[in-house]
């Protein structure tokens, strides 16, 4: 998973984009591979056009990977947190897009057998959890 990660960090980086990943021990995980490859990609992409930046990290916790994506951008309200897995569901932003970005990456994560959740940084501050 590591090295799919780094792969689409990599290509953010070398568009110019403020992209990075934090070191990783290898995680070993079955998927389908370009599935993957693209969910992570939507991740990247928009951690970078809406948030500025993206920093991208992988662990393993158990039998589990664990893929964290953050960027420092003005966060989504609570509210609109699960909404905007919906297809073609946009926050207003002015940036091109047509909303089904984060639809596509829950549709693989779900069908590769995992979960995924948006969290605001302010809140993993204020619980210490993510």
């Amino acid at each position: 998973m590591g090295q799919l990660l780094e792969v689409v960090v990599d290509e953010r980086a070398e568009l110019g984009e403020d992209a990075e990943m934090a070191e990783a021990a290898p995680v070993i995980v079955s998927c389908r591979v370009n599935a993957v490859q693209r969910c992570l990609s939507n991740l990247v992409e928009n951690a970078c056009k809406y948030g500025g930046q993206a920093r991208a990290a992988v662990v393993q916790e158990g039998d589990v990977a664990v893929v964290t994506i953050d960027n420092f951008g003005p966060g989504i309200a609570e509210e609109d947190l699960e909404r905007v897995f919906r297809p073609f569901e946009r926050l207003g932003q002015v940036v091109p897009g047509s909303g089904l970005g984060l639809a596509i990456v829950k549709t693989i994560v779900v069908d590769q057998g995992g979960a995924g959740r948006l969290l605001n940084l302010s809140d993993v501050s204020a619980n210490g959890t993510v």
